[in-house]
């Protein structure tokens, strides 16, 4: 069997960043649309207001999401360098 097929089914490696980062793209197209879309229906500030901060939350976001499983693979790798080490 392939490792790394066999990282993520025996759940060594996640896939949680991935889909995390597949959804910050997908909602910063949205983000976008419903920017330009806002300023013609809204009003152009509450448009341009949603075109600036909306993609800037939505980034925060997914690397709040996202640090937390750097976290983990910086723990596995101090990890495994201390377990060769010893």
């Amino acid at each position: 069997m392939d490792p790394v097929v066999k990282e993520y089914l025996f759940f060594k490696r996640m896939i949680s960043p991935i889909i995390i980062q597949v959804f910050f793209w997908i909602g910063f197209v949205i983000a976008i649309i419903a920017g330009i879309w806002s300023m013609f229906t809204l009003g152009f500030i509450n448009g341009l207001m949603i075109l600036i901060f909306a993609p800037i939350i939505l980034r925060i976001s997914s690397e709040m999401g996202i640090l937390l499983f750097r976290i983990n693979e910086n723990l596995v790798t101090i990890k495994n360098s201390l377990t060769k080490s010893s």
